[in-house]
C-alpha cells in the first residue's frame, strides 16, 4: 500500500472517531442535560408531608375550612364538624410537591401586579407555611403564589382543587360501615337486632331475615352522589339508626328538594343528595323471596 494510501486511510479513521465522539457528546448531552436544574430543588416548599397535620383554607367570601389528622383520619372542624373524604383532603397535599417554573424575591415587586394584595385563595399547613393564591401570568397561564416572601410561578392545576365547596371535602358515606347497627326505625317499621336476626315489627306477610340484611347493608355502603348545607325544608318523615355502643340514634330527615330525594343530618347541619331509586332501597325492605331460602344471620 502507498504513503498516499496509508495517509488517506487514517485520515477516515480519524474523521470517523472524531464523528463517533461528537454523536457520544450529544447522547450525553441529551441525557444528563448538564446545567439544567434539579427537579428536586425547585420544589416551592421542602415541608414533609408526612408531618402535616393540619390544613386550613381562606377564600374569598367563603367559609374558612379547617382540617386536622386525627388518629390518623383526616376530620374536618369547620364549618362542619364531620370525617373528611381523605382522597380530596391528600390532593391538597400536592402542592407541597409541586415544582415551580420561576421564582423571584416579592421584595422587589408590587403585591397588587400579581392580585396578592388581597389573595384570592389562601392555604395553610401547620399553620405557618401559608401559600397565597394570585393571578396568573398571561403567557403560559402560570398561577402567581406567594409563599415566604417569595413569588413562584407554578402549574395551574393546583388552584382549582381549593375553590369548592366546603362540602366536597367531606365523607360522603351515609354512615361509617364499620360501625354496628343495632336498630333501625323506618316510617312505619322497625327492625331490632335480637341474637344475631333481625326482628321486623310489624311483621310483613312475608318476611325473611336476608330482606334485612339487605336493607342494612344499603345503609352501610350507601354515599350521597353531593352534600349541601342543612336546607330551610320541611321533613316528610325520619329514619332513626342506633348504632352499637351509642345511646343516642343517628337522626336522617327525609325530605324532597326539587323532586330529588334527601336524607338530612340536623345535628350537623348537613343534607345528603342521593339517587331518587335509593329512596326504595333505604326507606323499605326489598320484596320477599317466594322460594325457601334459609335465613342469613346480620353481619
Amino acid at each position: 500500500m502507498s504513503l498516499k494510501n496509508k495517509f488517506n486511510l487514517s485520515s477516515r479513521n480519524l474523521l470517523n472517531l472524531v464523528l463517533v465522539g461528537i454523536v457520544v457528546a450529544l447522547v450525553l448531552v441529551v441525557v444528563y442535560e448538564p446545567g439544567k436544574e434539579d427537579e428536586s430543588s425547585r420544589l416551592i416548599s421542602t415541608l414533609d408531608i408526612a408531618k402535616v397535620t393540619e390544613i386550613s383554607i381562606e377564600r374569598i367570601g367563603n367559609p374558612s375550612i379547617n382540617l386536622s389528622l386525627i388518629d390518623n383520619q383526616w376530620q374536618m372542624q369547620t364549618p362542619y364538624a364531620m370525617k373528611a373524604n381523605k382522597i380530596k383532603v391528600e390532593s391538597l397535599l400536592d402542592l407541597l410537591a409541586y415544582n415551580y417554573h420561576a421564582r423571584y424575591d416579592m421584595a422587589e415587586l408590587d403585591a397588587k401586579q400579581y392580585g396578592l394584595d388581597i389573595p384570592r385563595t389562601t392555604i395553610t399547613f401547620n399553620k405557618e407555611h401559608k401559600f397565597e393564591f394570585g393571578t396568573t401570568e398571561p403567557l403560559k397561564k402560570h398561577r402567581y403564589i406567594r409563599y415566604q416572601n417569595t413569588l413562584y410561578l407554578a402549574d395551574d392545576f393546583y388552584y382549582y382543587r381549593i375553590l369548592g365547596a366546603a362540602t366536597t371535602f367531606l365523607d360522603h358515606a351515609l354512615l361509617d360501615e364499620k360501625q354496628k347497627i343495632t336498630k333501625i326505625e323506618l316510617p312505619g317499621l322497625t327492625l331490632s337486632l335480637k341474637d344475631a336476626m333481625w326482628e321486623a315489627n310489624p311483621k310483613p306477610e312475608k318476611y325473611s331475615n336476608d330482606q334485612a340484611n339487605e336493607l342494612i347493608e344499603h345503609w352501610k355502603l350507601s354515599h350521597a352522589i353531593e352534600m349541601l348545607a342543612y336546607p330551610p325544608a320541611k321533613g316528610t318523615g325520619q329514619v332513626r339508626i342506633y348504632l352499637d355502643n351509642n345511646k343516642e340514634p343517628v337522626r336522617f330527615d327525609i325530605f324532597s328538594l326539587n323532586d330529588e330525594f334527601y336524607l338530612g343530618r340536623k345535628d350537623l347541619n348537613i343534607a345528603y343528595k342521593l339517587a331518587n331509586e335509593q329512596r326504595r332501597y333505604l326507606l323499605q325492605l326489598p320484596p320477599a323471596i317466594d322460594t325457601p331460602s334459609v335465613d342469613t344471620p346480620a353481619k
